[in-house]
């Protein structure tokens, strides 16, 4: 499991040799003036006491933290391997939260959103310290432990069993709340999350069906991963954002020449959604290329970085500010949704697809008919198709596979209305391709569906 510690964004280690016979206040002084983005106070930087450096550093810096030689410096949960119940854990007003990884223990014991602890093996945990109940969840793999959980989207009180177990957490999660693939990303490590989430867009079917991504676990990371990530879908020479440091100033990215990923993109966001994620998001949003979905983001706008003292000590501090999209600015407000979700239902995934099904639906819709119709008046305007029924939950599971398995014959069936699935029926089963004669039966099937409104 991860402790929660957010907004860790562009994590450097670097040893300025010229520190190095200098003692350690006079030190961290020198480095908060080289690097602190704006001026220090200077008066506050000779106050720098040993005996209460961490409350004095965050006078200067509301990010800044001292790491003691030998301290344990935080990793993010791409970097290590835990033992426990496979989730990540988080303190929030009083309650300790935990955020299944895929996979893991929890997420197989049926537990796969958001939940607050309740208990651990019959103690409660409502107002323990975050480490104190993390160290209640972990031990030797194979043991088990009694947990009660309150799931976040209001489905009630949940007590099961779960064995301990080392998990690994994914770099891009995948999430398939009835059966729509939603991509999580926790962390934008460096190097690794870029592949990943193009390696899982296309074992999806790139263009094929809208990709929901996930940012509402994604407290941060690197940022030029980030925007590595955007650039994705982002058209050459676009504008992705950048960073402005004292040291380098502005350092501005733009979308890098070669294949872009096709194909509608839903984001979700929420209160955590911080830094890197926030970067990520903007630059799709800026571009038309995604609707966001849920609560307002976090609104970092600053990064952090990480420099090791001479005497093996490791000082955090803030280093710079992030620039959005053709150098726009960022708001402490945070990203506002084009799909408001919240209260619980911001942490029920099926729901939040379901909505951004049908904004989607929405905005296929010819200007002057978008707006929120219903399947009836769909229907009699001749609008209704496979992926409105989807938006409004009326497709029966079993077209979903359906839906994929024709993407490899060049139909895109969930933009097909009636008609169209009736000429599809026909050409299935005249095919010689005996891989397209199999899926004739289903598509007579869903025509009749479709045209006796059996979705009423």
């Amino acid at each position: 499991m991860k402790k929660h510690l957010p907004w860790l964004f562009l994590l450097l280690f670097f040893f300025p040799a010229d520190l190095a016979a200098k003692p350690l206040l006079e030190e961290i002084r020198q480095v908060l003036r080289q690097h602190l983005p704006d001026p220090p106070d200077e008066a506050l930087l000779q106050s720098l006491s040993k005996d209460t450096l961490q409350d004095d550093l965050q006078s200067l810096d509301a990010y800044a933290r001292y790491f003691a030689k030998g301290e344990s410096v935080h990793q993010t949960a791409l970097e290590a391997q835990y033992t426990g119940i496979g989730a990540e854990i988080f303190s929030r007003d009083e309650e300790i939260l935990v955020s299944p990884y895929q996979d893991g223990p929890l997420a197989r014991a049926g537990v796969t959103e958001r939940s607050v602890l309740l208990e651990v093996n019959g103690i409660r945990v409502a107002g323990e310290e975050l480490e104190k109940a993390a160290a209640m969840l972990q031990g030797p793999p194979g043991k088990m432990v009694d947990l009660k959980l309150r799931p976040l989207s209001g489905k009630g009180m949940v007590e099961l069993r779960v064995k301990r177990e080392a998990v690994r957490p994914l770099h891009v999660e995948l999430l398939q709340p009835q059966d729509q693939a939603v991509l999580r990303i926790r962390d934008f490590a460096a190097g690794r999350t870029r592949a990943s989430l193009r390696v899982s867009i296309d074992y999806l079917g790139a263009g094929s069906s809208p990709v929901f991504i996930d940012l509402r676990e994604s407290t941060g990371g690197d940022l030029f991963e980030a925007l590595d990530c955007a650039a994705l879908f982002i058209e050459p020479g676009k504008s992705l954002g950048g960073l402005w440091t004292k040291k380098s100033g502005k350092t501005l990215v733009n979308s890098p020449p070669g294949e872009k990923l096709s194909g509608r993109i839903v984001v979700f966001t929420g209160p955590d959604t911080a830094s890197a994620a926030e970067a990520f998001a903007a630059a799709l949003k800026f571009h038309g290329k995604a609707l966001l979905a849920g609560e307002p983001s976090y609104g970092k706008c600053s990064t952090q970085t990480r420099i090791s003292l001479s005497d093996g000590s490791v000082l955090q501090m803030t280093n710079g500010y992030v620039l959005g999209p053709e150098e726009t600015p960022c708001s402490p407000e945070g990203l506002q949704p084009d799909i408001k979700v919240a209260g619980s239902r911001l942490y029920d995934t099926a729901y939040l697809v379901r909505e951004g099904l049908a904004a989607l639906e929405a905005q296929d819709a010819p200007p002057e008919t978008r707006q929120q119709y219903t399947l009836q008046q769909l229907a009699e305007e001749d609008l209704l198709t496979v992926r409105a029924l989807r938006a409004w939950d009326r497709l029966p599971s079993g077209y979903v596979s359906l839906v994929l398995n024709l993407v490899e014959h060049d139909m895109d069936l969930l933009g097909a209305n009636q008609v169209q699935v009736r000429i599809w029926s026909d050409k299935a089963r005249n095919s010689d391709d005996p891989d397209l004669a199999r899926h004739a039966g289903e598509l007579e099937s869903l025509a009749e569906y479709m045209e006796k409104s059996s979705w009423r």
